[in-house]
């Protein structure tokens, strides 16, 4: 009996002196991730512990002129440009707000006409409110910076009243001007001389994801799909956490998900975003509409009508 109970004893204490051993090795791990130096001594499943910064996990951590998720981010960078401008790219493309603004171009009415042939162009996009025309700059329509050939200009249009009709623009265009990412549309310029307000958009060549997910073109291989969800989440994270003022977007689907030549994602169509959110839970408010696009709507949100960021993440998980 004595043996048996010594075997025992002697098994529990080898099992508790491996557990404390691994977690010892863990938590090493995880405060001292390998470096470039050490990358060679260092055991590659212990690097794997490593909890990603937040710097890694937004995409910024361009050290040595590599950039994260090369999963699906396309072809190289185009002639002229290295890897190495691309953490400056990124860091002009989350430009703060006055700075944005500095580079958004009011325009008159003739010139948003001139620009779409007095709206004869080609129609590349049409919602319950709205319409998006094709424009061409003929002197530039990008602020101080060398603007687009190519542009789309959103008309606010609708028969429900011109309060509504300019209380959706202004909240758009409000949003937009706080607004520089990567992966969110960019604005060029705006025009409010008419009761119809014009919001002047970059032009993204590719069509929506919802048309490569459900057209007659080739499927997205997964790959890619992956990469577009990483870029997409990207984006939501920034809008959340990135700006100064916290914008819940409202209406996240793959319609309004724009895919430009190299088939990276840029998120557009803020008419149903809601700004002035602190936290995903603490902060919240009541839209006095319901906005949203069914299929894609937190039932929360449709029980309540409480707007939050977990409305977005929802939203999100069904894309």
């Amino acid at each position: 009996m004595s043996t048996t109970m010594a075997l025992a004893a002697g098994l529990a204490a080898a099992a508790l002196f491996l557990l404390v051993a691994s977690a010892v090795l863990v938590l090493y791990c995880l405060r001292f991730p390998r470096g470039d130096d050490d990358r060679k001594d260092t055991p590659l499943w212990c690097s794997r512990w490593r909890w990603p910064s937040r710097a890694e996990r937004s995409g910024r951590d361009l050290e040595k002129g590599q950039t994260t998720a090369r999963v699906a981010d396309g072809p190289d960078p185009p002639a002229g440009q290295t890897a190495q401008d691309e953490p400056r790219k990124l860091e002009e493309e989350n430009a703060p707000p006055a700075v944005v603004a500095a580079t958004v171009r009011k325009f008159v009415w003739r010139e948003v006409e001139d620009m779409t042939e007095s709206f004869s162009s080609a129609v590349i996009g049409e919602g319950g409110f709205s319409t998006v025309y094709l424009a061409r700059f003929a002197n530039g329509g990008g602020g101080t910076a060398a603007p687009p050939s190519l542009g789309a200009v959103k008309v606010h249009r609708s028969s429900s009243g011109s309060e509504r009709l300019h209380r959706a623009f202004r909240q758009e265009l409000d949003v937009l001007l706080h607004l520089r990412h990567p992966h969110i549309v960019r604005l060029l310029g705006y025009c409010e001389d008419r009761e119809e307000g014009v919001l002047v958009l970059e032009y993204v060549p590719n069509g929506t994801l919802h048309e490569k997910l459900h057209g007659v073109d080739p499927a997205l291989p997964w790959p890619r799909r992956m990469g577009i969800a990483l870029q997409l989440a990207r984006a939501v994270e920034y809008l959340h956490d990135g700006c100064a003022l916290p914008i819940v977007h409202c209406d996240l689907k793959a319609s309004n998900v724009l895919l430009d030549h190299r088939l990276h994602c840029k998120l557009c169509d803020f008419g149903s975003a809601h700004a002035g959110f602190e936290s995903a839970v603490a902060k919240h408010r009541l839209r006095p509409t319901m906005t949203g696009s069914p299929g894609y709507v937190d039932p929360h949100y449709l029980r309540t009508g409480i707007v939050s960021k977990k409305g977005d993440v929802y939203s999100f998980g069904v894309l």
